[in-house]
């Protein structure tokens, strides 16, 4: 990840660096922020909630994992929707 934000499990950040939008700060339950700069690396453990928000220039991010199967993420955000819903 290029600049940017982790957010994971653990002692939520007092004053954290980022943007929840309101109507879905409920689905964001890690609260615990690691500032990543250019080129550092975080190994998390499987079925670790967490999420990323880029810095004002954006981010670059390169995931590496083992299996990973689009309908069996967990997501802690109730919004998410596993369906295409058009119109």
């Amino acid at each position: 990840m290029t600049g940017g934000r982790l957010f994971t499990p653990g002692e939520p950040t007092a004053s954290p660096n980022a943007f929840l939008p309101p109507h879905r700060r409920d689905g964001y339950t890690a609260r615990h922020e690691i500032v990543l700069r250019p080129g550092d690396q975080v190994t998390l453990p499987p079925n670790t909630p967490h999420w990323f928000q880029g810095g004002p220039h954006g981010a670059v991010i390169w995931s590496l994992s083992t299996q990973a199967i689009d309908n069996q993420d967990v997501f802690t955000d109730p919004s998410v929707r596993r369906q295409t819903i058009v119109g």
